[in-house]
């Protein structure tokens, strides 16, 4: 049978676990619209589940390690929670997941590119709030000389707008070229960049006789509303920041050299606070399991430093669970502190037991039985109540991430694909595994469900989107499948028969519980490379 679009033959591989797949399309034009099952959970956004990274560390600053679920006690407004899900994470690699130095093996897990779990960190150096970028360059430049094999980072610069220098990388000399780009983006920024005084200022001071007044107003409002603009604009930077980062898994350090910018200004109406921003920005970097650490640029500093500079720097930091570095010339070792802050990281989850979803600020508390610790997490989260999505923006989100070549890996999986020539057709043969710690399978009596919207997407050499299909996953099961599917994963096999012009196969999936997306692209181009032979000599 002749089809204008391929479809994908499931087989589930997990046996008495409970899955169910959508039966297979129909022919369906490209990015056909997704068949939907009336029986999967319907698709939220949720804050229903709430997970908290937490560092725990010894009075030498070294990370306390071996600790059980036990030893944690997680508060929400003061309220102990029962947490639902725990896990240790550091530098090494996971095992239960298949490892993507297989062959024929594709992973949009950044640990298993790599070998090994990397410390994931974006260094932010900011020239729109102060004076001293240059400085702080160089001092970037010299960390990026010492950079170590597992870490990975990336480099971004905020002045009139947020510029990406160079993507994750654990390549220094790479790293280090892309600084002479953030020297030319510097030196081309608009005047709107150049520092302000963030100094708190009297209504109408320097007032003159004559109308003097009206001209010290002026000036004043004009103050008010630059600052106000560089507020938000760093806002939008770091949120953007966010959302870039939130297909990462685990947590990741955002290492911002900055002179920090205002939490407060004076007006003649009275204080305007961006207590309310400040807040609202922290909690999309929290839940992108983004933590700040601020590194104060002006170095070492004579007499008191601005208390409006540091209460936001502190702040910023205290909300994600990071750390200000402040009062050092030394910037170089303050990013390398930032760096191993994170190398040892545990993850808990668990359902707030309050029904008070009215969108306010609820105070997370974490304590360890331990005497003698530090403990940092991040303080709060905002009470969203859940947020129906439509069948027709789920899809336009599958779509969207299928027409993007970059990854995303806040669905983790792996995927093993065999190509195989049967009858004059290409097809390959798919093993995928799905990362069940980045689900939200939530528990309804005695059974854990959740279900998976996955679409597979034939794309040309010129980027042409070819072909696609779409299927549901739905996962039923009981405690003991449960277990199982927590110990190796959500596995599942199929296969895919490509067309004449399809260079690469991207999956995509969209956990329904959480809303995380992930993609995988598997290059068929690589996977049907002919195979060099030695040609025989004649005698």
């Amino acid at each position: 049978m002749r089809m204008k679009n391929a479809l994908i033959a499931i087989v589930i591989c997990l046996a008495g676990a409970g899955f169910a797949f959508a039966q297979s399309m129909p022919p369906s034009p490209p990015v056909a619209s997704a068949q939907t099952n009336p029986n999967s959970p319907a698709l939220k956004v949720t804050s229903r589940v709430v997970q908290v990274n937490v560092i725990v560390q010894d009075k030498n600053g070294k990370p306390v390690t071996g600790l059980t679920k036990d030893d944690f006690t997680i508060l929400d407004q003061g309220q102990p929670q029962a947490i639902a899900s725990f896990s240790e994470q550091t530098n090494k690699v996971t095992t239960t997941m298949v490892s993507a130095s297989a062959k024929n093996t594709f992973s949009n897990r950044m640990e298993e590119h790599s070998g090994a779990a990397p410390t994931v960190s974006v260094i932010l150096i900011d020239k729109l709030n102060g004076g001293h970028a240059g400085f702080a360059v160089a001092q970037v430049g010299k960390y990026l000389k010492q950079l170590q094999p597992q870490d990975t980072a990336a480099l971004y610069y905020l002045s009139d707008k947020l510029y990406m220098l160079h993507d994750f990388t654990n390549d220094s000399a790479a790293l280090l070229r892309s600084l002479n780009l953030a020297q030319l983006v510097q030196q081309d920024t608009r005047d709107s960049t150049t520092p302000m005084d963030f100094a708190p200022r009297t209504p109408n001071v320097g007032k003159e006789a004559g109308g003097g007044d009206w001209l010290a107003r002026a000036a004043s409002r004009a103050m008010e509303v630059a600052i106000t603009n560089r507020v938000y604009r760093t806002k939008d930077g770091l949120e953007a920041l966010a959302k870039l980062l939130a297909g990462i898994p685990g947590r990741k350090n955002l290492i911002w050299i900055s002179d920090s910018f205002p939490f407060l200004i004076y007006t003649d109406a009275g204080i305007v606070t961006f207590e309310r921003q400040i807040i609202a920005t922290a909690e999309t970097l929290s839940n992108a399991n983004v933590s700040v650490y601020v590194i104060d640029a002006r170095g070492l500093t004579v007499g008191l430093a601005d208390p409006q500079a540091v209460n936001t720097m502190v702040s910023l930091a205290d909300l994600t669970g990071g750390r200000v570095y402040r009062n050092t010339n030394d910037l170089s070792a303050a990013i390398h502190r930032a760096v191993d802050d994170a190398r040892v990281t545990y993850v808990l989850t668990y359902y707030p037991n309050h029904d008070h979803w009215d969108g306010r600020y609820r105070e997370i508390g974490v304590k360890v039985n331990h005497p003698g610790v530090e403990v940092r997490a991040r303080r709060g989260y905002f009470a969203t109540p859940d947020a129906a999505v439509s069948p027709k923006s789920k899809e336009e989100i599958m779509v969207d991430a299928a027409k993007n070549p970059i990854e995303s890996a806040a669905l983790g999986m792996d995927v093993q694909a065999d190509p195989v020539d049967a009858a004059g057709a290409r097809q390959i043969k798919t093993q995928v595994k799905i990362d069940p710690t980045q689900m939200q399978i939530a528990k309804s009596g005695d059974r854990w469900t959740d279900s998976v919207d996955m679409k597979w997407v034939q794309v040309a050499a010129d980027g042409r989107v070819l072909a696609s299909t779409s299927q549901t996953l739905n996962l039923n099961v009981l405690q003991a499948d449960y277990e199982n599917v927590l110990r190796n994963g959500v596995s599942f096999s199929g296969t895919v028969n490509l067309l004449k012009d399809t260079t690469e196969v991207r999956l995509v999936a969209r956990d329904a519980g959480n809303g995380s997306i992930g993609t995988v692209n598997i290059s068929v181009t690589n996977l049907f490379a002919p195979v060099n032979r030695a040609v025989p000599t004649k005698k």
